[in-house]
């Protein structure tokens, strides 16, 4: 399940000095070394960023831990190109 929260809607009417954004929440960068620590300890995260090439391959820990974590959190997802 995500967790996720949309809690700035708009019916489509702006009021002044209204951003218009829709607040998404507080996500962070997704790194191999803090794998275990968000499995053990489930942190207050609403999302986490990756960057998907990091995950294009066949199989592996790299996609085993993201399958994990997309259990409990929302993923965004970040394309590099060098």
């Amino acid at each position: 399940m995500s967790h996720l929260t949309f809690s700035n809607q708009h019916s489509g009417n702006l009021q002044p000095g209204d951003s218009g954004l829709i607040n998404l929440g507080f996500g962070l960068g997704l790194r191999t070394d803090h794998y275990h620590q968000i499995l053990d300890s489930k942190p207050n995260v609403d999302w986490f960023e990756i960057i998907s090439e990091n995950y294009m391959v066949p199989g592996g820990k790299p996609l085993h831990f993201l399958d994990r974590i997309r259990a409990d959190y929302a993923v965004v997802m970040h394309g590099y190109d060098p």
